[in-house]
């Protein structure tokens, strides 16, 4: 054989491997793709029934496989959603931005990273998803919804009633939107609209939870005190003619019935103060057969009885007990940030006041609680705000919020904050509410005269305010300090705080 043919011949050879390699790349990689395609489907299959677990192995199965560019971003958003459900925020959270950055087109994707970051606290991140996710579908209630609740914690309150407007349009039928709307109204001040708002979700459930309440709450802000009394004892006697008839339906369980009545005998004995029969009481119904709501609201008065015996842990653990029984219970939220007040954990209470607020954005005490955290995290500019919206609210200690408010106007150390004539009007109505007669808020009004530089009525004031207290008052001393500042023609003015430590406005 000659060297010519050998050559043709080797070259041949070479080509026809490099051919049979090249096919079985090419049948790899079509297989490859292939069983990708597979695991990807049972990973959907998994996710539809519920089978979490199974369906994040199964995409990261496929994901390890050939995938086109929008199978990988589906796969990712999908495992995210597992993840998410699971309560992996974190894993949750770098699946949903991979899935976004392979395939912004996901629309559901940026719905639910901004579920994981408001369950994370990030409520800006939050913001920012539910909008685009607004912006890509007009009609997602779920964004409209959670965007006007974050709207409302931010004090942006047209945009949470144009928000919640949008609510009522995708769901005409349905109460809870009505309501909804109706509280964002109260806060931007359109109490017209607030009171149509709750009449309507009365007229879709006339037994509704919260519309009555709250549309008594408007009548008391429009002035209509008396229409708003009688509302309240009719709603009284609905309530009391419900509680009977269902107690004496022979169909009610009896273990139900009997669980109901000692709730009822905890209740009575806490308001007798006997709170060591409560705490007996409550703990014999929660043994029993109660439904999710009663549940919350036992182990909420139980845990209100152990506040008042010192058991501080243990309540503690009934508020959060009252909490995940039912995570809508605004109550619990601000009785367990009141315990966190006391133990000078000052995010803790913001934390939980936020939440409660996000629940029910009129909730006047969660703002007044809440602004007293911030001041004590040195963040006064939000503790402004918080008081500025309490008082709109008119609370039922409002002078308590117009006091804090002063307060704050006169002495904080933020200048930006120090507004000496606010501080001197609004001490005065604190006064003039409680007919002069508290030292604290006497005390408040001095401190806003010295801000506004009239020190000689500020000596007067002051004067007035320790002859109010008795010398062994622990506020005594205070007072007595800045009496001599004002002489001086020094104003006061609050020392920054450590975040580690309970502070308070004067003693009350």
């Amino acid at each position: 054989m000659t060297r010519g043919v050998e050559w043709v011949l080797g070259v041949g050879a070479v080509a026809l491997l490099i051919f049979f390699c090249a096919v079985a790349v090419a049948g790899y990689l079509v297989f490859d793709q292939v069983r990708g395609s597979r695991l990807l489907q049972e990973g959907y299959s998994a996710v539809q029934n519920g089978e979490l677990n199974l369906a994040t192995a199964k995409l990261a199965a496929a994901l390890q496989r050939r995938l086109t560019k929008v199978d990988m971003s589906y796969a990712y958003a999908n495992r995210a959603y597992c993840h998410y459900r699971l309560g992996r925020p974190s894993e949750a959270l770098r699946d949903f931005d991979e899935a976004l950055r392979l395939n912004p087109e996901i629309t559901w994707a940026y719905e639910f990273r901004a579920a994981v970051h408001l369950n994370r606290g990030d409520h800006d991140k939050a913001f920012e998803d539910y909008s685009e996710t607004i912006r890509r579908d007009p009609n997602s209630s779920e964004a409209y919804f959670q965007r006007g609740r974050i709207a409302l914690a931010r004090g942006d309150t047209a945009l949470a009633v144009r928000d919640f407007r949008e609510l009522v349009r995708l769901n005409p039928q349905e109460a809870n939107v009505y309501v909804r709307l109706g509280e964002a109204q109260i806060q931007h001040e359109e109490l017209h609209g607030a009171l149509a708002s709750f009449e309507s979700a009365l007229r879709l459930a006339p037994f509704h939870q919260l519309a009555p309440a709250k549309r008594l709450h408007v009548l008391r802000l429009q002035g209509r005190e008396g229409e708003a009394a009688a509302g309240e004892a009719q709603a009284l006697r609905e309530v009391e003619e419900r509680t009977a008839a269902q107690l004496s339906s022979p169909t009610l369980d009896a273990t139900f019935k009997e669980s109901y009545s000692l709730l009822q005998e905890g209740l009575a004995a806490a308001r007798a103060g006997d709170h060591p029969r409560a705490i007996e009481y409550y703990r014999k119904a929660l043994s029993g057969k109660l439904s999710a709501e009663n549940v919350s609201e036992a182990y909420l008065n139980l845990g209100h009885s152990e506040v008042q015996q010192g058991e501080i842990e243990q309540a503690q653990a009934d508020f959060e007990r009252s909490i995940a029984s039912d995570p809508s219970n605004v109550a619990a939220y601000l009785s367990r940030a009141e315990l966190h007040e006391r133990l000078g954990n000052h995010q803790a209470v913001a934390d939980d006041c936020t939440t409660a607020l996000l629940v029910d954005p009129n909730a006047s005490w969660g703002y007044l609680m809440r602004s007293r955290a911030f001041r004590n995290l040195q963040q006064p500019r939000r503790a402004l705000e918080d008081l500025t919206r309490a008082i709109k609210l008119k609370p039922p200690a409002v002078d308590n919020a117009l006091n804090d408010l002063a307060w704050l106007l006169a002495t904080s150390p933020d200048q930006s904050v120090r507004d000496g004539r606010r501080a001197v009007e609004t001490a005065e109505q604190a006064c003039e509410m409680t007919k002069w007669e508290r030292a604290a808020y006497v005390d408040t009004l001095a401190a806003a005269q010295a801000e506004s530089g009239d020190f000689g009525t500020a000596v007067i004031s002051q004067m007035r305010a320790v002859a109010l207290v008795e010398e062994i008052h622990p506020s005594r001393a205070g007072m007595e300090e800045r009496l001599q500042l004002y002489r001086e023609q020094k104003p006061y003015r609050e020392e920054l705080r450590s975040t580690t430590t309970t502070a308070s406005a004067p003693v009350q």
